[in-house]
């Protein structure tokens, strides 16, 4: 379960527990509703709800008609007008119109259990699952089937489909944007799941303190770690996805898993314990490697560092002065400058190398 958002890890515990649950999903969305399509929201029958569709009025009647679909096992599709009034209440400026869908999670149904099984170990290995749901009017309602399509191929699930037709229907939305589309008379809502990029953070400081909420809000999952048990606390960090207490810097990838998408941010509170971290950051194939300090601490801990064996070309892939160079002084406006670094490199616009 290491790195998997807050939803799908109480997803795992729901299944785990054999807990009647639904899971509300957002499927369209016109105007300017809260949420937008593929937002989703995991509620027990016990009142215990993770994710969220919007809040304000749309979230509590979503939530009063996810208790009815539990007790009664019959999904709903509603389509919520958000007029004056809902929008004000719900902090918007004018209103639009939401489609949720809300499925039951039923223990004894092995088929869909197995379904949200198999989407939560790839999700573990961080591969792209597109989740397809199908939707069927009848005279009682409407009828939902779950499939998946994966690097395993397609699992046509509950749907009233071909293992071909869950492909094709995969391939009509990349693997970026949730999709709502129909197959004859069936429609199909086609959610590419993509997990958010994890942001190690090394260092529970100011900085840190302000960072980790920035790199929430533009969809990156931080990791704190410090060896200061005082620092690197909830009450300091709410909105860290794992926050570690490590016993030193020195020997601290030991416990974290590093990958070609992983991001390292080292904002230590010493130099010797930012050249310790990044020493071990440079043996890692993190995609990002972003040191705190002025570039006369840089220089100096480049020094040590060529003396370790590290070459000029290595040493390029750190990004040092850490941020990009928009003058910032204080801990809000440097931690502003680093997220504004790792978005552009997640996208491409940003080239490590040592800044003169």
């Amino acid at each position: 379960m290491k790195y998997l958002p807050d939803f799908y890890k109480h997803l795992q515990r729901m299944i785990e527990s054999r807990t009647h649950s639904a899971i509300a999903c957002v499927i369209s969305r016109t105007g300017s509703g809260p949420r937008e399509a593929g937002a989703m929201m995991l509620l027990t029958e016990d009142g215990f709800t993770a994710g969220t569709v919007g809040g304000g009025l749309l979230e509590a009647q979503v939530m009063d008609l996810a208790q009815t679909v539990i007790q009664s096992g019959k999904p709903v599709c509603k389509t919520f007008n958000l007029d004056a009034d809902a929008a004000a209440d719900d902090g918007m400026i004018c209103g639009g119109t939401v489609a949720v869908l809300i499925n039951r999670i039923y223990p004894s149904e092995a088929t869909t259990v197995a379904l949200y099984e198999k989407l939560l170990n790839h999700l573990k290995q961080r591969n792209t699952v597109h989740l397809i749901i199908s939707i069927q009017e009848h005279s009682g309602g409407i009828r939902t089937g779950l499939g998946l399509f994966s690097i395993d191929g397609a699992d046509p699930g509950t749907l009233p489909v071909s293992a071909e037709e869950v492909e094709s229907l995969s391939n009509e939305t990349g693997n970026h944007f949730p999709l709502l589309t129909r197959l004859r008379k069936e429609r199909f809502f086609i959610l590419p799941i993509n997990l958010p990029e994890v942001v190690f953070i090394f260092g529970a400081g100011h900085i840190s303190q302000v960072l980790t909420p920035f790199c929430r809000t533009v969809g990156f999952y931080p990791v704190v770690l410090d060896d200061r048990e005082d620092f690197a606390n909830p009450k300091l960090f709410p909105e860290a996805g794992e926050i570690i207490v490590i016993d030193s810097f020195s020997g601290c990838f030991g416990g974290i898993e590093v990958d070609e998408n992983s991001f390292l941010v080292v904002v230590t509170r010493g130099h010797s314990h930012d050249r310790e971290v990044v020493s071990q950051a440079l043996r890692t194939p993190a995609k990002y490697i972003g040191m705190i300090g002025s570039r006369r601490k840089r220089d100096g801990i480049y020094m040590t560092l060529r003396k370790e064996g590290f070459s000029e070309d290595v040493l390029k892939r750190i990004y040092s002065p850490i941020g990009l160079n928009i003058g910032a002084q204080t801990p809000a406006e440097i931690a502003v400058s680093i997220v504004a670094e790792l978005i552009a490199v997640r996208h491409g616009h940003c080239k490590g190398n040592i800044q003169p």
